[in-house]
């Protein structure tokens, strides 16, 4: 399937989007990332923190668990890691191919068709680490 050829950006952003590993693992990192966000929200309530909004992001529930001192630093820093590594693959990943972003986490210069596969081993990643933080929550 792949060649180890040089490809545009674009083509690129299509070869992802034509892998079913990587949207598989994409659309699995999506929902381990809901369920993040739910048991961020029974975590507060287990803390008995009102929330404002069941609707919060997971950017704001983090900012709550700081705020409120409920977790230590390191788990913090690992729950804002996950936060930008999602929205970035979730939210900015045609925007990085279509030169709307600049490069950060995900590398998009001098890409080779084969580079389709470090970044399914980067959204695995991901959803991995996103289950099992998940689980942590959970168990707190």
């Amino acid at each position: 399937m792949y060649k180890g050829i040089q490809i545009t950006n674009l083509e690129f952003y299509n070869s992802l989007f034509e892998s079913e590993e990587f949207t598989s693992y994409l659309g699995k990192a999506t929902l381990a990332s809901g369920k993040l966000e739910v048991e961020l929200i029974h975590f507060l309530k287990r803390k008995n923190i009102n929330l404002k909004s069941e609707k919060s992001s997971l950017g704001m529930l983090i900012q709550i668990v700081e705020e409120n001192k409920l977790l230590d630093q390191n788990a913090i820093e690992t729950l804002k890691l996950l936060k930008t590594q999602r929205n970035y693959l979730i939210h900015n990943i045609y925007g990085l191919f279509s030169d709307l972003k600049e490069q950060t986490i995900l590398e998009k210069k001098d890409l080779i068709d084969t580079d389709v596969e470090s970044f399914i081993d980067k959204v695995w990643l991901l959803n991995e680490n996103l289950i099992n933080v998940s689980k942590i929550i959970q168990e707190s």
